[in-house]
């Protein structure tokens, strides 16, 4: 299994944040939000080969479609809509450890691969 936690710039705004949970439902596990920091963490997982890949790329795009930074207010930093997007490998055993890393790294790279070609 893979996990990523995907934080978006949106704390507030309960039908934007219904926007981005529906984006990635069948991978999302949980989502916090906090209007003071105006900021989100959607926590996704799925199967080591797509899972949670696929729901990191649905709620970037939904994110860049339905959210706007020029009227952003909050107390957390932010570098855009869609801002911090690591992978972790969860359930590693000992024995598994090395290539359950070696696929989470490939994750967030294949993701800026993916960000790339969207012009990011």
């Amino acid at each position: 299994m893979l996990e990523c936690v995907v934080n978006c710039s949106e704390g507030a705004d309960p039908q934007v944040l219904q926007q981005l949970r529906e984006s990635c439902s069948p991978h999302l596990l949980d989502v916090h939000s906090d209007p003071d920091h105006h900021r989100s963490v959607f926590t996704l997982a799925g199967p080591r080969d797509d899972g949670a890949e696929r729901g990191a790329h649905a709620l970037t795009l939904a994110a860049f479609e339905v959210m706007s930074l020029e009227q952003h207010h909050g107390v957390h930093p932010r570098l855009g809509t869609v801002d911090v997007v690591p992978f972790v490998p969860l359930f590693s055993t000992a024995s598994s450890f090395g290539r359950d890393r070696a696929w989470a790294v490939g994750a967030a790279r294949r993701y800026a691969v993916w960000l790339e070609r969207l012009g990011v």
